[in-house]
């Protein structure tokens, strides 16, 4: 193959693994989070430093206990391979809906993930990530558009996104 071809098919590659960070974290999905990390990998988030596997075991219950929803979303990405190893800078907004006691607040988190990938085989994965947080802020109070009129996304395999790929498999 192409070396130019080769690099594009690597750079589509790595985002899928970025994206399927962002799909793991707010779907809850402990299978497809610990999927984007190799074994031996190390994640910082600053607020929890450990083996990138084990993060689901933490992020899972820590967003339950204190979210009804979340949405990370990563804009550009600067990606570079260099044969089985690439660095990626991601920029990233998350936010994160909170009720309590009839009060809406929303944590908007922006940041960076600086990761070290890993293409074993053919496949691409995390070996290093550090989170570089730029700004966290809440909003609270009343909320926007009434939430009742439209379909909401849920944590887990029952949220229609899952139902959507299943069709993709009959």
């Amino acid at each position: 193959m192409d070396a130019e071809l080769q690099e594009m098919l690597d750079c589509f590659k790595i985002r899928r693994v970025l994206e399927n960070y962002c799909r793991g974290v707010d779907r809850r999905d402990r299978e497809l989070l610990e999927s984007v990390y190799w074994p031996d990998s190390i994640n910082n988030l600053g607020i929890w430093v450990g083996p990138g596997q084990d993060f689901a075991s933490f992020a899972i219950p820590a967003i339950n206990e204190a979210y009804v929803a979340t949405l990370h979303c990563i804009s550009q990405s600067t990606i570079r391979v260099n044969g089985a190893h690439a660095a990626a800078d991601t920029y990233c907004t998350a936010f994160h809906r909170a009720e309590r006691d009839s009060v809406v607040s929303c944590d908007i988190a922006i940041g960076r993930y600086v990761d070290r990938l890993e293409k074993r085989g053919n496949e691409w994965r995390i070996l290093e990530r550090q989170l570089l947080m730029e700004d966290c802020r809440t909003i609270s109070g009343e909320a926007g558009i009434p939430l009742e009129a439209f379909t909401r996304g849920v944590a887990g395999p029952s949220d229609l996104s899952y139902k959507m790929f299943e069709t993709l498999t009959r």
